[in-house]
């Protein structure tokens, strides 16, 4: 599909060291005697994301602005490539992924130096057309995402165990300082076969993209998506950490994310919303156990990707009696809204204050 973009201004940000020109310094597009540039032009890189672009064919696409962010490196290489404000998971991730290839950029320079300059780019969408799917054709190959099926795939023992599969089956080179995520995606066909595989973003290398792909198209059926009762085909997205000397594990004891990692719209949600949350805690806390007690709390905890609440800290020096009361409490709350990355649900580190005084 062939999409017209609509080239707008440029906004910077950057940050400065205290070392002049340091190799981890990122400069203000401002401040640069030589700005970095895309081969031909930005015009150019519109067209080439117009050309390469691949939408779904059935998702909505109202049109709007996509907000990005990324570092040009010296080398030419894009990095901390961000989605700031999107238009929906499916066309979100298309751009995140071409950008993600853009490696070719003419790097910006002061003096004779090459450095990081860090850009801001605004890109406008225009309407995409959608084709109507009320009634499925299952001659049909469409390929759809989570918020537009019924029933999602099923790996036989859960997402977890899909996960510890991956973790035993990947072999991790020996080398030094090896550390740092892969970003997957596939498809899921209407048999329950994988196939469809790319990486998205690769921050380790070492061939460790090649081994990830390898692992996950030996990996066993699932149960397939369902959409109007028919099995359907879904695209499904999997990152995994990486570290040398490790095993390769993605479950609930090891990986978790921060608020700032999860897409735009994937902070975890209590289920009617955060004063029913406070009235919750409340309510459900023995006042015998917490009588005299008088503070404002800062609280930390860990949301699993199933929407339970898996591990309480308290960042405040409290009696343990007091502590192990409000554990008790937030670890028997209502399951929450998972967080999700890359459009899966995501092991979250969530974190709120509040005062407690009886």
């Amino acid at each position: 599909m062939k999409l017209h973009f609509i080239i707008l201004f440029f906004v910077t940000l950057g940050a400065f060291s205290q070392n002049e020109n340091s190799e981890d310094e990122v400069f203000l597009l401002s401040v640069v005697d030589k700005k970095p540039e895309y081969p031909g032009g930005i015009s150019e890189l519109f067209n080439f994301i117009s050309d390469n672009i691949n939408v779904l064919t059935n998702s909505k696409v109202d049109g709007g602005r996509i907000i990005t962010s990324f570092i040009v490196n010296g080398d030419g290489v894009l990095s901390d490539i961000k989605i700031i404000k999107g238009l929906g998971l499916n066309i979100d991730n298309e751009i995140f992924r071409l950008l993600n290839s853009c490696n070719n950029w003419i790097p910006g320079e002061i003096g004779n130096e090459k450095v990081k300059v860090k850009y801001v780019l605004p890109i406008n969408i225009p309407k995409i057309n959608v084709i109507p799917n009320e009634e499925i054709n299952p001659q049909l190959d469409t390929i759809f995402t989570e918020k537009e099926i019924d029933v999602m795939p099923i790996y036989n023992g859960g997402v977890n165990e899909f996960y510890n599969y991956v973790g035993k089956n990947f072999v991790v080179p020996d080398i030094e300082g090896l550390k740092g995520k892969i970003y997957a995606s596939f498809v899921i066909e209407k048999d329950g076969t994988m196939d469809n595989f790319k990486i998205i973003r690769d921050e380790v290398g070492s061939g460790c993209s090649i081994e990830f792909i390898r692992v996950l198209k030996t990996c066993p059926k699932w149960t397939p998506a369902f959409k109007n009762g028919k099995p359907v085909r879904i695209l499904y997205y999997m990152p995994i950490s990486i570290q040398a000397g490790s095993d390769i594990k993605s479950s609930k004891d090891l990986v978790y994310f921060n608020i700032s990692d999860l897409d735009a719209n994937g902070i975890p949600e209590y289920t009617d919303g955060l004063e029913a949350f406070y009235s919750y805690i409340f309510d459900s806390l023995d006042k015998n156990k917490i009588k005299g007690f008088k503070k404002k709390l800062r609280i930390y905890m860990s949301i699993l990707d199933n929407g339970t609440v898996y591990k309480v800290y308290i960042e405040d020096k409290i009696s343990k009696e007091v502590s192990d009361e409000i554990t008790r409490v937030l670890r028997q709350s209502a399951k929450w809204k998972p967080g999700f990355k890359y459009g899966i649900n995501v092991n979250t580190i969530y974190g709120f204050q509040i005062s407690i005084g009886y």
